[in-house]
């Protein structure tokens, strides 16, 4: 054994135990593009529901945009998690934040620039600081879930086929 590879074992024991910074990272941009579009075609799924089914949609349009960006986050979670292959919670996390500050981002000016969002939106502050914490919570569900469902894959059946223990 020579010095490399003890060092090289000694780095995969500590920290990440094998997930580098720099696979988290990857995973965690990868999962927040993956959490946006699927946030963005969930709100237009419930556009189009919002609009068939509820005859003044401005009263319930905060509630299932909400309900998008949080199930967008969890999306965005399971796949960063499974991109990155383990710390499920910690994938989750960073992608949560990532999705949390592009939406909030897109949010708090609206299109617009920020001198011309004087007087403000619909949405307060409140409901907004909500709809960010429940995204860093699906996104954490969402990841901690898929490294659990990724390891019931692999140990599901560990047997030949047609042989029994």
């Amino acid at each position: 054994m020579n010095q490399y590879t003890e060092t090289s074992e000694k780095s995969t024991k500590s920290g990440f135990q094998g997930a580098s910074y720099a696979k988290l990272a990857k995973s965690a941009v990868l999962g927040t593009i993956a959490g946006i579009f699927s946030s963005v075609a969930l709100m237009i799924v419930f556009a189009f529901v919002i609009n068939l089914a509820f005859g003044d949609p401005d009263g319930v349009i905060n509630i299932f945009t909400g309900i998008a960006a949080s199930l967008g986050a969890a999306i965005g979670g399971f796949y960063a998690s499974r991109v990155n292959g383990a710390k499920g919670f910690i994938s989750g996390v960073s992608t949560g934040i990532l999705i949390s500050l592009v939406l909030f981002a897109v949010m708090v000016f609206n299109g617009k620039t920020p001198s011309e969002n004087r007087g403000g939106s619909d949405i307060t502050i409140t409901s907004k600081l909500v709809i960010i914490l429940c995204q860093i919570i699906f996104a954490c569900a969402g990841g901690i879930f898929a490294v659990n469902s990724h390891k019931n894959k692999k140990s599901a059946r560990s047997y030949p086929i047609g042989k029994k223990k």
